[in-house]
């Protein structure tokens, strides 16, 4: 029997059936040709499509990342001084926050603050500015919808607050006088005192107003 050389890998099955009445062999061969790995198709470029999940070597990270360290290196970046530079906290200067009532136009206040003071700071300096209200009823927002929060520092909001705030819960409008009357608590006879004073007077000053008196 001769046997052809094939061009290419193939496998052989040879089946031998013999059979009883002749003295003869017959013989099967089974031949099975793998199946070649058609190539990618080309894009609209004309370049073959590479395989999405291709695994990049080692080597040519490791070179890509040397090769980052020396571009570094010759642009003078140092990253740990970038990294203290990123979580330093900004440098201090002074604001100048234009403060407008909500309801009211024509109450407005001008203080000028730290920019490392916080949403809750800003509120006391307004009490103490406008010489009334309380710093916990105050609501301070850009818009007049959403209230800032009292844990916020100014440094952070400095974009959004330039144009000014509006400000609720508090009576920014001048002094107005009122009058107080005193009544002593303990005396046998009755003892009265009536002073005129403004809305923004402290009890400091309204015991010194009693002792001239």
């Amino acid at each position: 029997m001769l046997v052809a050389k094939p061009l290419f890998p193939v496998v052989l099955h040879v089946l031998f059936h013999h059979f009883p009445s002749r003295h003869t062999s017959s013989c099967r061969i089974c031949i099975s040709v793998p199946k070649r790995k058609r190539p990618p198709p080309a894009n609209a470029l004309g370049t073959q499509r590479t395989c999405p999940n291709t695994i990049t070597p080692l080597s040519t990270s490791v070179r890509a990342e040397q090769e980052e360290l020396k571009l570094r290196e010759s642009m003078g970046y140092d990253a740990k001084k970038m990294a203290e530079l990123w979580s330093a906290p900004p440098p201090l200067k002074e604001l100048e926050l234009k403060l407008t009532h909500y309801q009211n136009d024509d109450q407005q206040l001008t203080l000028t603050v730290v920019n490392n003071l916080l949403v809750r700071q800003l509120k006391e300096r307004i009490v103490e500015e406008v010489g009334r209200g309380t710093p916990s009823k105050i609501m301070l927002s850009v818009s007049g919808e959403n209230a800032l929060n009292d844990d916020v520092a100014l440094s952070s909001l400095e974009n959004e607050i330039q144009g000014g705030l509006l400000v609720m819960g508090i009576d920014m409008s001048k002094g107005k006088e009122v009058r107080i009357k005193l009544v002593h608590a303990a005396s046998d006879t009755p003892q009265s005192l009536t002073l005129t004073v403004l809305d923004t007077v402290t009890m400091l000053e309204l015991r010194r107003q009693i002792m001239e008196r």
